[in-house]
């Protein structure tokens, strides 16, 4: 059983538990109902991967990540300190929204605040001194100068 599965499981029994003790006591549904929905929310929150497409372009890397709400300052791409490498790093973190300054509102559902960390594997070795990334619309774009080498041998499949 994953993670996520033995969270969720865990948080439901326990939630149903409370809810039929609630029963009893006469707070009914109505109390035990949202407290489920915020705890499968803060699990399903935590588990926000952003789809990612990886192209080849002009001796280069092209990485697109769909980040939408995300600014410049919540996300973060890390590559080694090293010369060369075939990962990419980004890392994004959102935190609560505030309606007007200083007021925090008090989530019970949403997607909007949470954090992500994903590794890209590239397809190619790239060049860790020649990174450009740039954030429009929504998509967090980066380029990265592949490393020459020899283009590859065909394997014949049997």
């Amino acid at each position: 059983m994953n993670p996520f599965t033995k969270i969720v499981s865990r948080k439901l029994r326990d939630e149903v538990k409370d809810v039929a003790g609630s029963r009893r006591t006469g707070a009914g549904l109505s109390r035990g109902l949202p407290l489920l929905r915020r705890e499968i929310g803060s699990a399903l929150g935590q588990l926000h991967v952003p789809p990612v497409d990886v192209y080849r372009k002009d001796g280069k890397i092209l990485v697109l990540m769909d980040v939408p709400g995300y600014s410049r300052e919540d996300l973060e791409v890390v590559v080694p300190e090293t010369t060369e490498t075939d990962v990419l790093r980004v890392r994004g973190q959102r935190s609560t929204v505030e309606e007007e300054p200083g007021e925090v509102l008090e989530p019970v559902y949403g997607e909007r605040a949470g954090s992500f960390d994903r590794r890209v594997a590239l397809p190619e070795t790239c060049l860790t001194e020649d990174v450009a990334a740039g954030l429009d619309g929504g998509v967090l774009r980066v380029e990265m100068r592949r490393v020459a080498g020899t283009p590859g041998v065909n394997v014949e499949i049997r």
